[in-house]
Formats: structure tokens, C-alpha cells, sequence
């Protein structure tokens, strides 16, 4: 399960989550400082407080940086069975699946230039980033560490040698296009 939420809405419910936790510790820390009828209750309390306060900070940080994280718009969100398109200026996302991250400036395609054919290069663009998903989740090549996807260098170092490999057999571009459809049928190609 992927959620993603507006940077604002997910910011509120989390800072709103920690402080009911603080609020309830801190309830629960001067009840129990009550029963045991502690000498220098006051002091007690305060330190108590300072400590909550700093748990929640470190626990705030801690799922910012481990559990969270960000995307902005146009940004796509691949999981084995569903792909999201961000449509918020700033989000953040938590899945509970191994979620790939596909920057804005590639889900629109990357072209990859011809090399020894002058003006001659091939935009590739995903159309269906499930498949696509499964395909380079099995692979496990051009992933990041933060699940981020390397398009460029997967168009560059994948399927930029095999339009070599095509056209220096003498192919014509039709029958190039239709054998790039086939082994990549995720995938839109234009030559231009």
C-alpha cells in the first residue's frame, strides 16, 4: 500500500500525531509521578517534559528521514500494481511496498542520439509503467538507493546499444521501431 498526501496535509497529521503522543506521555508521567508521591514533584515533572520533548523531536526526524519520502509534481510513483502521477507542487509518500521513484523530467522520455548517424536520435517514452515496473524491479539495475530510477542511464547503457545493434544491421527504421516495440513493449519510440 502506497499513500502519498500534499506536503501541508501529510506535515499536519504528523506534527499532530507527535504532539497528542507528547501530551499523553506527559499525562501519563505526572499520574504516575502522583501515585508515587515523589519529593520535588516540580523538578521531576519539568525534566520529564524536556525528555518527551526531546523524543519527539528525534522521533519526528527519524520518520522524516527513514520512512518518508518526497516527490514533487509530474513525478511518478511505480508499484507492482498501480503507478501514480504526482499532481501536488510538493508530496510525501510511505509505502509499504518497494515503491520506484521516476523523476518528472523523464516520465515525458529521453532521447538517446545515434552515434556515426548524423541528426538521427529515438525518444523513449513509458506508457504503461506497471509492466515496465516488473520488468526493471526483476532486474534490479538503474535503482538508486533511495528508489529512485536512473532512466537516463537506462536508455543510455540499455536500450541505446540495441538501436545500434539495429541499425548497423542495415535495418529501415520501420522494422527497427516494430523489433524496439517488442522487446520493450512498455515503451513508445520515436525517431527523429
Amino acid at each position: 500500500m502506497t499513500i502519498i498526501l500534499e506536503f501541508w496535509i501529510f506535515e499536519l497529521i504528523l506534527i499532530g500525531s507527535i504532539l497528542c503522543a507528547v501530551f499523553g506521555g506527559s499525562f501519563l508521567v505526572t499520574n504516575w509521578l502522583k501515585k508515587k508521591q515523589f519529593d520535588r514533584h516540580k523538578k521531576v515533572e519539568n525534566l520529564a517534559a524536556f525528555l518527551l520533548t526531546i523524543l519527539a523531536a528525534i522521533v519526528y526526524f527519524a520518520l522524516q528521514e527513514q520512512f518518508v519520502s518526497s516527490a514533487y509534481k509530474g513525478d511518478v510513483i511505480m508499484t507492482e500494481s498501480t503507478a501514480n502521477i504526482i499532481s501536488y507542487q510538493s508530496a510525501r509518500y510511505v509505502s509499504t511496498e518497494q515503491p520506484l521513484h521516476l523523476l518528472n523530467l523523464f516520465a515525458y522520455g529521453s532521447t538517446y542520439e545515434l552515434p556515426g548517424l548524423e541528426n538521427t536520435s529515438v525518444t523513449v517514452t513509458t506508457t504503461d509503467y506497471v509492466s515496465f515496473y516488473k520488468d526493471v524491479r526483476y532486474k534490479n539495475t538503474y535503482i538508486h538507493e533511495n528508489q529512485m530510477f536512473d532512466f537516463q542511464t537506462y536508455v543510455q547503457e540499455e536500450i541505446g546499444p540495441f538501436v545500434n545493434e539495429l541499425y548497423t544491421n542495415e535495418r529501415s527504421e520501420q522494422e527497427v521501431l516494430r523489433m524496439l516495440e517488442d522487446t520493450y513493449p512498455y515503451h513508445q519510440f520515436v525517431f527523429q
